[in-house]
């Protein structure tokens, strides 16, 4: 049985950043369900290729980043808000921590499972 009520889900296509997210989770009545307590909190993915591609557009392909278009490689915009996940998360302990097993999310999360020594259920792909 969970003991402190809050969960951690880790997915793409939340449009929305970490510390705002957060925020809202902490200040909001409405982001809790009912009495239960129980708080669920929801992070997107940090910045990948995928998410930079229309940026690059009108720019020549042989002049792109190799990350441009690949959602399985962090941008530097990426790499600098996965480092900052273990900071903005440690302050919580979570009884449940839940990924998309898509490369972005589970490499999100990666440095605070490794830094807190918690384990995410990875959610099935088909």
């Amino acid at each position: 049985m969970w003991t402190k009520r809050i969960c951690l889900f880790l997915a793409a296509g939340f449009w929305v950043s970490l510390a705002p997210m957060i925020s809202f989770a902490e200040t909001n009545p409405a982001a809790r369900t009912g009495e239960s307590g129980l708080k669920i909190f929801y992070i997107r993915h940090a910045e990948g290729g995928h998410n930079v591609a229309a940026d690059w557009a009108d720019v020549p392909k042989d002049t792109w980043p190799a990350y441009v278009g690949d959602p399985d490689v962090f941008t530097r915009e990426g790499k600098a808000q996965q480092a900052a996940v273990a900071g903005k998360l440690t302050k919580y302990d979570f009884d449940f921590i839940a990924t998309s097993p898509m490369w972005r999310c589970r490499n999100t999360i990666l440095p605070y499972l490794k830094e807190t020594e918690s384990k995410a259920e990875t959610a099935s792909s088909s």
